[in-house]
């Protein structure tokens, strides 16, 4: 039975004893007599006791996962367990008007610690309803008279109706919570730091007061006419590690809670079944952020399949932050293909741009404020302040004035007496981590001599937990004690519980939960990244951040790959990431890298057709892409261990080529390149009406792999034939072939430019 039926159950119990008999012989109160009846009937269907039903169905309910409103709607429920001791006390007691009976009641029920929140006014109501048919009951029927009774039941019977609807939006509401928490980070639910130390410096710490920019105010324009006139908008942001990006976004999206708005931060990977959830319950105007939105381009499409396939119609803030310009809105503007069948094309057509914004220096008015205000709260959560905060101000380097991060580290690194004199950012960042990790140890009782011993160790091991984003503790203890982390003689004196002690209590993980978290804010975890490159085995360090092979849960495998793959790419840059995994996803058995490839699948919708490489597909931009797919090309099997078809295999072959060349790998790309051509040769002659568009298409990339290394007298070969196929099939199906055919035949212009041959390039480039 839903919570309709529990809650007409709960109502019964409670007024059936009470209102029953006085009501029963009343003509003009039939409507609520049949309400009673009704509704104990469901109580029955429930096969409980009606006077025991309103404890054993709050138990059921309060025991479940529900929200904290439905709690409280829930919890009022619980008042019928006063019913025998204040009837019994309100018996005793002559004089009581039904508005006092009702106080007592609640009165009563607050002690006990039952809250009504929003409810409280109706609850009160309803009690007093209850008890003027309790006091008609008790002799003073023939005072309170006819007109009274209507009164009484009309005040019932609009009571039932608004219970109703509560209840249907409670019931409504319950899946759309729930797609809330799953998918998105709510704002105002996040709770502030407690303690000093990283956790509050970072804009999820919820500690430091945002100060309003001129960013900030012309955003909050646009997100004003956007609500106001139901637009859908999309904002993109771009700035270097400690701008503000996240943090101006946080404090916007408070204002916009409190203006009406629902929305917040969307969590890696949430699901497109929880976004369609939210489409398609939600009432309120939306913003939805995606922070390293470069890397999210699939998170970012399922939120247009989402909005699309609810067909969304009100207002909508979709909003893109990363260090560099996210341009690949444009090409899904273009996209052809649409698995979902949601029709996201033509929606996202009619998606505003607000343009790419790079956020900008602060201005010297902008940076005092952002400091004062940052000492004035890690002062406050410090208990006292080291320095004064005029004295800091005026000792600060002029070029550490330009970004948030900047200020706030100095203000804490002055609040907890360890402030230096800092010219550069790498200064700043290294004294903070210094401080940190020293922070780190004192919660653990390591001092004197032993500290240059666990120092180092501290750091590759939060460098672990960083690259991995969640660590599990057990997992942590084990890496602890190895010699990734534990070099040269600092395995002799440190002892591994301890380290994997310190990171559990300073760095949780989100949420809670047995694990150990990411060092955050990001820019600061990235520079001890950096300087771990320079002195560490760090190829090691990735090794032990990737997930075990005997990982059992596929998502978590995967996030946590992907995990390890985007913090690289941030930190460093596309290129010096895939030159840090490559060498360890060859030390691994071939299956790991194929796991992930089918875990790529899923993550993309689960068609191979999402995966093509051309400027749309949104895992083009991504470094696992040119990672695995070579690996699982040549390797040819599935997880299963069944072997894959030759049209697979060209297929695989033919995009990692493609994803190699579009990273600049030139060189890797053309062994794939050659094999895709091989493979659709070989297929073609069996099958030309299958397989002569896939031949011609991997071609056409062969000779652009041939090129791309300067081989422009072998790159022409198989651009003459990927020409001479692109004719034969726009003669036959000219709407599906014209556009291949003009571009193989700007590619063969190209190619004979390239070696001089202009006059024969002509034809080519005219046709």
């Amino acid at each position: 039975m839903g919570q309709i039926g529990k809650f007409k159950a709960a109502i019964a119990a409670f007024a059936y004893p009470l209102v029953k008999e006085a009501l029963k012989n009343v003509p003009v109160l039939a409507p609520a007599v049949g309400l009673v009846d009704a509704t104990r009937v469901a109580a029955k269907k429930l096969e409980i006791d009606p006077n025991w039903a309103i404890p054993h169905i709050t138990e059921a309910l309060v025991c479940s996962e529900l929200s904290a409103t439905d709690k409280e709607t829930v919890a009022v429920m619980t008042i019928s367990a006063l019913n025998q001791a204040v009837l019994e006390e309100a018996g005793s007691t002559a004089g009581y008007t039904p508005e006092e009976f009702a106080d007592r009641a609640m009165e009563e029920a607050e002690r006990q610690g039952l809250g009504f929140g929003e409810h409280k006014e109706l609850v009160r109501r309803l009690m007093k309803a209850f008890f003027e048919a309790y006091l008609a009951h008790e002799d003073v029927f023939n005072a309170i008279g006819p007109e009274k009774l209507a009164e009484v039941t009309e005040e019932l019977q609009r009571i039932d109706r608004e219970l109703d609807g509560r209840i249907w939006d409670i019931y409504r509401n319950a899946s759309l919570q729930d797609a809330w928490r799953n998918s998105v980070y709510l704002l105002d639910a996040l709770a502030p730091a407690e303690k000093i130390g990283f956790e509050a410096i970072k804009t999820k710490g919820g500690v430091l007061r945002f100060v309003e920019t001129r960013d900030f105010w012309d955003t909050l324009k646009q997100l004003k006419e956007v609500k106001e006139s139901g637009k859908r908008k999309i904002f993109v942001m771009h700035g270097a590690g400690g701008h503000g990006k996240t943090r101006l976004w946080s404090e916007l999206g408070l204002r916009l809670v409190r203006d009406g708005w629902r929305g917040g931060f969307l969590r890696p990977g949430a699901s497109f079944d929880s976004l369609s959830t939210i489409f398609t319950a939600e009432t309120r105007p939306l913003f939805l952020v995606v922070d390293y939105a470069l890397s999210r381009a699939t998170d970012f499409k399922n939120i247009i399949d989402a909005a699309a396939g609810s067909g969304w119609g009100g207002a909508l803030a979709l909003v893109l932050l990363d260090r560099q310009e996210v341009k690949y809105v444009e090409n899904y503007r273009k996209e052809q293909n649409d698995p979902r069948g949601s029709g996201f094309r033509r929606w996202l057509q009619g998606v505003e741009d607000a343009g790419p914004v790079k956020l900008r220096e602060l201005t010297e008015d902008e940076a005092k404020k952002i400091f004062f205000g940052a000492f004035a709260d890690l002062e406050k959560l410090n208990g006292g302040a080291a320095s004064n905060a005029e004295d800091v101000w005026r000792g600060y380097a002029a070029g550490l004035k330009k970004r948030p991060l900047h200020l706030v580290l100095y203000a804490y690194l002055a609040v907890v007496g360890a402030l230096e004199r800092f010219s550069t950012e790498e200064d700043l960042f290294e004294a903070a981590i210094n401080y940190e990790v020293g922070h780190w140890l004192q919660a653990i009782g390591v001092e004197g001599d032993a500290v240059p011993h666990y120092e180092g160790s501290l750091k590759r091991l939060a460098a672990v937990a960083t690259l991995a984003g969640a660590m599990p503790k057990d997992e942590a203890l084990q890496h602890a004690g190895s010699g990734c982390v534990l070099e040269g003689e600092a395995e002799h004196y440190v002892e591994p519980v301890k380290l994997k002690d310190a990171l559990a209590k300073m760095l949780p993980c989100e949420g809670g939960g047995e694990c150990i978290g990411a060092l955050e804010p990001d820019p600061i975890a990235d520079y001890m990244l950096s300087d771990l490159l320079e002195q560490d085995n760090f190829e090691c360090l990735i090794e032990a951040a990737l997930p075990p092979e005997g990982l059992a849960d596929d998502a978590q495998f995967f996030a946590r790959v992907k995990h390890v793959a985007d913090v690289l790419a941030r930190a460093f840059n596309q290129s010096q990431a895939y030159e840090m995994l490559r060498p360890v996803f060859a030390s691994r058995d071939p299956r790991y890298a194929v796991r992930v490839w089918e875990m790529m699948e899923r993550w993309e919708g689960g068609g191979r057709e999402e995966l093509r490489l051309d400027p749309n597909a949104p895992l083009v931009t991504h470094v696992l892409f040119p990672l695995v797919l070579p690996v699982v090309a040549w390797y040819g099997k599935k997880l299963s261990g069944k072997s894959m078809g030759s049209a697979e295999r060209a297929y695989l072959f033919s995009a990692a080529g493609n994803a190699l060349a579009a990273h600049g790998y030139y060189r890797e790309a053309l062994e794939p390149a050659q094999k895709a051509a091989e493979l659709y040769q070989q297929l073609a002659d069996e099958n030309p009406t299958r397989f002569l568009p896939d031949l011609a298409m991997s071609l056409n990339n062969l000779a652009g792999r041939l090129s791309d290394l300067g081989r422009h007298h072998e790159a022409l070969e198989p651009a003459q034939k990927a020409a001479e196929l692109y004719q034969q099939l726009a003669d036959e199906n000219p709407t599906r072939f014209l556009p291949e055919l003009a571009t193989s035949l700007n590619n063969l212009a190209t190619f004979l430019s390239d070696l001089g041959r202009h006059q024969e390039a002509l034809e080519p480039a005219q046709k």
